[in-house]
């Protein structure tokens, strides 16, 4: 250990705080098969459709070794997919895929990857899975939209028990009186997001029945599935909803 450091153990215990779950995450993608093999189904599938890795130094390490990984010091400053968008409802403890890649989708710049969502604490169940794409776009109310379930009913009982305050947002029209019976609604602003969702809007997502969740920050639409991405036909199938949303919505 050099001298400088053994002198400065918080120093060395910060540098272990940062590093490790950098190095975690990169070596369970590149160190198991599996993890591997994904890796090149992404990279292939980004040459071939002329996208572009945000971290684009993992293509040339498909087959590093793992003592090698470990000594590499381009690891150590990867890029995070969710390091703009941890506000928004789940990301803000999980871990990125690292192989996230941007594409142009109708004009829109648009990073799609996967996340893993840390489990509760005390919970028996592993980690979340979820296919993501955020797109770049400024001036967006604040809001949330998912899919009424059970899930949701849950957890609007739990947030009136707590007698937290009640986000919902109601869109009137007669005509889009069912959507509020189909989709959960939420927002800081109502009144923005009520201007946000025109019929037009609402037409669009009723047509499109989105399996998904969309939420919103001051510079992204984020878009969500359950479920991580495994094949080019997961990716493919996944960038076309993207880009029906992008077209249909901004």
């Amino acid at each position: 250990m050099p001298p400088f450091v053994a002198q400065h153990p918080v120093l060395l215990f910060g540098l272990l705080a940062v590093l490790v779950p950098v190095v975690r995450s990169v070596f369970g993608l590149l160190s198991r098969k599996t993890g591997r093999q994904h890796a090149r189904v992404v990279v292939g599938y980004v040459q071939k459709r002329g996208y572009e890795l945000l971290n684009p130094v993992l293509a040339q390490k498909l087959d590093t070794s793992v003592l090698d990984l470990v000594r590499d010091p381009s690891l150590r400053d990867l890029a995070r997919a969710t390091s703009d968008i941890t506000d928004i409802g789940r990301f803000d403890d999980g871990n990125d895929d690292w192989l996230a890649f941007r594409c142009e989708l109708a004009r829109r710049s648009v990073t799609i990857f996967n996340f893993s969502q840390a489990p509760p604490l005390h919970s028996n169940s592993g980690p979340m899975s979820f296919r993501v794409a955020k797109i770049q776009v400024d001036g967006l109310p604040r809001f949330s939209l998912e899919p009424r379930s059970a899930a949701t009913t849950v957890e609007a009982v739990v947030g009136k028990l707590l007698h937290r305050e009640d986000s919902t947002v109601d869109v009137i029209p007669a005509a889009q009186a069912s959507f509020g019976s189909r989709y959960w609604l939420r927002g800081s602003d109502r009144t923005a997001v009520a201007d946000f969702f025109t019929p037009e809007r609402i037409r669009f997502l009723e047509a499109e029945k989105l399996p998904g969740t969309l939420a919103s920050n001051a510079r992204y639409l984020v878009y969500y599935e359950s479920a991580a991405m495994r094949s080019e036909a997961d990716y493919d199938a996944f960038i076309s909803i993207v880009e029906r949303i992008v077209t249909g919505l901004l």
